[in-house]
């Protein structure tokens, strides 16, 4: 299986290595910037033009701005293309769900790539949900905060009629996982939020009565990066936080592999594009909160 990503920057950089951990093989990589330490760690090609390296690929790997997402993803699958996707997979609802009725159409997957069901701890807290241990889930509290991502030029997380700031690029993490857990919401309250979208709590109810309080920010110093989560369950607790080392695999190796089953062997992925779907329009739904005043 040849994987093409676009995208040369440290998520493409990412996605590539963890690659390697499969049979897939890095067969190019699109970069308006031209050739790059990646074509020659992979000694893959670099190619101008999404166009110019899909009759080289089997899967495009989309790693570049959210507000891009959607024209390279349909791009890909009418091509016949499979597609991987960062999230969050797409600037708007309906640029999403186009993006799944063309894949489906097509008869291509498209995976989104929410590597946080892929943390050991997230994943843990799941199972341990799964299986009743803390009965069900009653109250979730849910902290992310590190840096505003920091790039040499065109830093586009700056932008936030493309990146959304937190809400759209940061929480969105949280918003899938909240719905793993403690299932679907139905209604998003924008409880504070910053004029430049660099910090905000956002408070989700969900269809089975629990309660998530979602607070996300990029304030920390350069360098610093801050995760914790608590959920409350009518028969116990789970808490826990980033401060101690994460031991076992690579979330995102992890995430490669079982997209990688899920290309060759049909495996379902823990993560499908509904559930990014789902978290996208939570995001938006904030979004167009805090747009509004």
């Amino acid at each position: 299986m040849r994987i093409g990503i676009i995208g040369t920057g440290s998520m493409g950089a990412t996605h590539a290595q963890s690659w390697r951990e499969t049979p897939a093989k890095i067969a190019g990589f699109v970069s308006r910037r031209g050739p790059s330490d990646l074509a020659a760690e992979y000694a893959a090609p670099v190619f101008d033009t999404l166009a110019a390296m899909l009759p080289h690929v089997d899967v495009v790997d989309i790693c570049t701005p959210t507000n891009q997402h959607h024209a390279q993803c349909l791009a890909a699958a009418q091509a016949n293309k499979h597609v991987v996707c960062e999230k969050p997979f797409a600037s708007s609802r309906a640029e999403a769900e186009e993006m799944i009725q063309v894949c489906a159409a097509q008869g291509v997957h498209l995976l989104v790539a929410h590597v946080l069901r892929y943390f050991p701890a997230y994943a843990d807290a799941h199972a341990a949900i799964v299986s009743g241990q803390i009965g069900q889930p009653k109250q979730l509290s849910l902290w992310r905060a590190g840096s505003m991502p920091a790039r040499a030029q065109d830093n586009w997380f700056a932008d936030t009629a493309i990146s959304g700031g937190v809400l759209l690029d940061l929480i969105i993490h949280d918003f899938d996982f909240a719905q793993w857990v403690a299932g679907p919401v139905d209604t998003v309250t924008v409880e504070h939020v910053t004029p430049d979208l660099r910090e905000a709590v956002v408070v989700l109810q969900h269809a089975g009565g629990a309660v998530s309080r979602v607070h996300g920010a990029w304030n920390l110093p350069p360098g610093r990066f801050e995760t914790s989560a608590r959920i409350e369950g009518d028969g116990g607790v789970i808490a826990f936080d980033n401060s101690q080392p994460a031991n076992g695999a690579i979330p995102y190796v992890l995430q490669a592999q079982e997209f990688y089953a899920a290309l060759t062997d049909g495996v379902t992925p823990r993560v499908t594009a509904q559930d990014a779907l789902a978290a996208l329009t939570i995001s938006l739904n904030a979004l167009a909160q805090a747009r509004q005043g």
